[in-house]
Formats: C-alpha cells, sequence, structure tokens
C-alpha cells in the first residue's frame, strides 16, 4: 500500500470537510497528514498527522524528513500556495506533486503579479491540478496550466450521513429556508437576507436559518435588526457536521446567493453545501457562483443573477408558491448527485489517479 502525503497548511478549517471526507474514505492508500499545526482534532480525527508546531525541527527541513521518514510516494497538496512551497521538495526527493486548486487559488490571489508568476512556475513543475468543477478547470487552462495536467475531479457527498427525504409544505406549517457558509462576501449573504425580507411578507410562515461565522458577522447582525427581521431569521453559528446536516434535513430550502467578492474571490462553481443539500432532497435556489453546474432550473432548482435581491426573491417565490415543484426538485437533485457526486465513488476515482500518476512517474524517473 503506497502512502500518500496531503499537505495542508491548517489541519483543518471547520469548513474545509471537502479535504475531510476523501481522507477519510482512503482504501488503497495510507495518507500521512503533514501541516504546519492540527486544530479541530476532534472533528477530523487523523491517526497520522505530522505536524510543524510539534517539531524543533524548522520548514523546510521538517517537510523534507517527514515525507523521507514516512517513505512517501505522492505529494498532494492542498492549496496553490502549498503546491508551490513543495515544488522545491518535488524535484530533490524526485516525487510526483498533485495540486488541489480552489476558489481564492485562481481569483483572489491572482491579483498579485508575484503570485502569478510563482503560479505560472507551479503549473510548469507540478504533475497534476485537481479542480472541482469546469469552470475552475477552465480558469486554470487560461493562466497558464497546460490542459492535459488541469483534472476536473468533483468533491462529494457520503450517502451513509445524507438521507434523502422528501420535501412537502402544509397549510400553516413553518417553513424552514437555510444559508450556510462563512460569513465573507462572496457568501453574498446580504442579497440573501434582504431578498428573504421579501419573501416574509409573501409568505408569513417563511423562517431563514443561517449556519455560519466570520468577519461580516456584525455587518449580518447590524442588518437583520435594522430590516426588523430578529424574530424571523436565526444565527445558529458554526455547527459540526452532524447538526449541520440535520438542520439540511429540517429545511425547505438553501438558498446559495453567493457573488463575486471586492476583492476577486469567489466560488468555484459548485458549491459543497449544494451537493449535501441535494444528497438529502433539499431544492437550492442560487446565483451562478455557487451552482452553475448543478442547479438547474425547474429540475433541481433556480438560478438566480448574482446580487439581483429582486430576481433571487422573485425565484424562491417561484418555489414556495408552487408546493408541488418541492418533491419534484428534490428527487432530481438526490438522483443528480448519486449519479455524478457520490463521495465514495470519488475517492475511489481519486485512488485510481494517484495509482496511475505513481506508476506513470516511476517509469519516467
Amino acid at each position: 500500500m503506497d502512502t500518500i502525503a496531503f499537505i495542508i497548511r491548517r489541519y483543518l478549517n471547520i469548513t474545509e470537510t471537502f479535504i475531510y471526507e476523501p481522507l477519510r474514505n482512503m482504501k488503497d492508500h495510507k495518507v500521512i497528514v503533514i501541516t504546519e499545526s492540527a486544530k479541530n482534532l476532534n472533528i477530523f480525527p487523523h491517526s497520522n498527522i505530522c505536524s510543524l508546531s510539534d517539531s524543533v525541527e524548522r520548514g523546510p527541513v521538517f517537510y523534507r524528513n517527514a515525507l523521507l521518514q514516512n517513505h512517501i510516494r505522492l505529494i498532494h497538496a492542498h492549496f496553490a500556495w502549498e503546491g508551490i512551497r513543495m515544488t522545491g521538495l518535488k524535484k530533490k526527493l524526485n516525487l510526483p506533486l498533485i495540486t488541489g486548486i480552489y476558489g481564492k487559488d485562481v481569483y483572489e490571489h491572482t491579483k498579485d503579479p508575484f503570485y502569478r508568476w510563482r503560479l505560472r512556475r507551479l503549473f510548469k513543475h507540478g504533475d497534476l491540478f485537481l479542480t472541482f468543477s469546469e469552470k475552475m478547470r477552465e480558469r486554470i487552462i487560461r493562466l497558464g496550466c497546460p490542459a492535459n495536467k488541469a483534472v476536473t475531479h468533483h468533491g462529494g457527498a457520503d450517502f451513509r450521513k445524507f438521507t434523502f427525504s422528501q420535501r412537502s409544505i402544509s397549510p400553516g406549517q413553518r417553513i424552514n429556508l437555510l444559508m450556510v457558509g462563512r460569513f465573507v462576501e462572496k457568501k453574498g449573504f446580504e442579497y440573501g437576507i434582504r431578498a428573504f425580507s421579501e419573501i416574509e411578507k409573501i409568505h408569513p410562515a417563511a423562517h431563514l436559518n443561517i449556519i455560519g461565522s466570520g468577519a461580516m458577522q456584525e455587518d449580518i447582525e447590524r442588518l437583520i435588526f435594522n430590516l426588523g427581521l430578529g424574530k424571523k431569521i436565526s444565527l445558529l453559528g458554526s455547527k459540526n457536521h452532524d447538526d449541520y446536516i440535520k438542520e439540511l434535513s429540517n429545511s425547505h430550502l438553501l438558498i446559495a446567493p453567493s457573488v463575486a467578492a471586492k476583492s476577486g474571490d469567489e466560488e468555484g462553481g459548485i458549491n459543497t453545501v449544494v451537493i449535501e443539500a441535494f444528497a438529502t432532497g433539499l431544492p437550492v435556489v442560487a446565483t451562478i457562483h455557487a451552482g452553475s453546474e448543478l442547479v438547474f432550473d425547474n429540475k433541481t432548482g433556480f438560478l438566480a443573477e448574482e446580487a439581483n435581491v429582486k430576481d433571487l426573491a422573485d425565484k424562491i417565490d417561484r418555489v414556495l408558491s408552487s408546493p408541488e415543484l418541492l418533491p419534484k426538485l428534490g428527487q432530481n437533485a438526490r438522483k443528480l448527485v448519486e449519479s455524478d457526486f457520490d463521495m465514495l465513488k470519488q475517492t475511489g476515482r481519486l485512488e485510481a489517479i494517484y495509482k496511475e500518476l505513481i506508476k506513470s512517474y516511476a517509469k519516467k524517473h
């Protein structure tokens, strides 16, 4: 069984289940996590973690020794900066390097000319680059990644955790809407809240729950207060994965109003929360930034224009005013993710990528 190194700056932020789920579902490879510091181990337990914060060695020496002592056959760096940091060791130790590319890697950071130069060097020396969506794959190719090195590899949902339930709304029943994510500009929560302020006038039984926390917490609280929605919107804070799944299951509709932030940061085309919502049969109203490759009008949900409160509210109203849509949208959503976003299948595909790259690299070197 070959040993793989997951290189992650910090293991592991609470929102980074998209890294943890493949890690914990590996069957054919042993995975060593090599990180600067470890946190949230009660949420993301893993038996093989090498942490710089627990070592007396300096950074480059620590990473080199961790790779050698654990007999690593392949490096999988998560986020472009980690791939950039690993290019020197890749060459010195003659190891194949895969880099997982995410939103900030190709949107926000690329405003910096020095970063773009480093990224082009990574594209030259790295062996393979994985993106969650076709949108991000096309983006890294435009940034200089050779097309034959760019691979779309979807994330997924573990269907052992997500139970499908058919949604319906009975007369007088409370209608639970849900938004999930970090409180940052690109999540577009301001627009979701403003759209809800219109929705609750039409659907007085509607209630909005928001899971998350972050830098914009006070801004969001102030907006809710100014709109007089304190009794209609509940800020639930950060949730562990099990409690988050319960909220998905208890909701009638997920709102994913993501936008392009002024910093340039935006979603990568496929939002993990949307995948997991679909796994429970929860329909979604999203903007193109959150759901362009998952949300299809009148099939799995509806897409609204970015930063357009009226359009977002109209699409939400369309679902809530036509309760017969809910079961149809939910069933279609579940079928879609069962076909293309099953975490166990996707992890198997990732392991097949590892095996092929290790094999081909050995032949060349």
